[in-house]
């Protein structure tokens, strides 16, 4: 009997006839609390051998720019990527950095103001490339040395938007890798930065030690953020956050520390009140990382 989970660093051949010895070692591996969300966001097929000396695994940290969100109808102009090999909490061979690839638009497709103040991306500098398509979404999923076998995890910063993005090009319920979100992973580490986007994280965490990266600049384009993407996953790690536990974070709802709506805005969940916890959770309109901070709190009042 075999679960679905890829090789995972730290352990010894398990017997899965034993649930007792299974679940010890793969906790003491990445930790109780992930256990069961690792499980549930691994890739089949996955007959899987828990070794000490198991291969690393293959990461790809991705980025999108569009020209939309992906509920208006956005498509990918700007792609971006960054290849790694880790082992646990190591990085066991230097990275390999693509810079941006741009793709065409097309004509009835118009680039929203919104996404225009983020990348400056005009439809007249892309009007006549190739536009992104099913293959390059399929590429983007593969190991460069195979065409037949996926990147163990993909990578980035609010994983969700690249996660909805690659699903308008992928075949609804084909095998993909689980991403890890760097964004949900830095909300639990940092709890008390006052922002965890990219580049605020960029600053406050001094992931460049004093210096600019080139490879960084400019800020919003899809292969440098990447490599900003790159240098806070080293941070992460090197704070002694195993690969398996930052999948765990990202299989998770977002960690939220404070409410982000309405009159408690900027308040702790434990400040507020109960009624007010019960109507987000209850809120269509609430996001669904804020109803699960909501409702944890009403949990924990019981």
């Amino acid at each position: 009997m075999t679960i679905d989970l890829p090789n995972i660093p730290g352990a010894t051949v398990v017997d899965l006839d034993d649930p007792e010895t299974t679940h010890n070692l793969i906790a003491s591996a990445i930790g109780e609390t992930t256990l069961s969300s690792v499980i549930g966001t691994m890739m089949e097929p996955a007959s899987v051998v828990l070794d000490r000396d198991a291969r690393p695994f293959d990461v790809r940290i991705v980025d999108f720019e569009t020209s939309d969100f992906p509920a208006n109808g956005g498509v990918i102009i700007e792609t971006g990527w960054t290849d790694l090999q880790i082992h646990q909490t190591d990085i066991v061979a230097e990275p390999v950095h693509y810079y941006s690839r741009y793709h065409g638009l097309p004509s009835d497709v118009e680039i929203a103001i919104g996404a225009l103040m983020t990348h400056h991306i005009r439809y007249e500098r892309i009007q006549h490339l190739p536009r992104f398509d099913v293959l390059d979404a399929a590429g983007l999923l593969q190991c460069e040395a195979s065409t037949t076998r996926h990147f163990d995890f993909l990578v980035a910063h609010n994983a969700k938007f690249e996660m909805d993005m690659l699903a308008r090009y992928l075949t609804p319920g084909g095998p993909r890798p689980p991403f890890i979100c760097t964004m949900k992973c830095a909300r639990i580490i940092y709890p008390d930065m006052k922002s965890h986007a990219l580049q605020y994280l960029r600053y406050s965490l001094d992931l460049e030690d004093g210096t600019t990266d080139e490879r960084c600049m400019p800020p919003h384009a899809a292969g440098p953020d990447t490599w900003l993407t790159y240098l806070l996953l080293k941070r992460m790690l090197s704070d002694g956050h195993s690969i398996l536990k930052l999948a765990g974070m990202s299989a998770e709802p977002s960690f939220i520390p404070r409410c982000p709506v309405g009159k408690y805005k900027g308040k702790r969940w434990a400040e507020i009140e109960t009624p007010y916890l019960v109507w987000i959770v209850n809120s269509s309109a609430m996001g669904e990382d804020v109803k699960a901070a909501a409702n944890n709190e009403l949990f924990l009042r019981g």
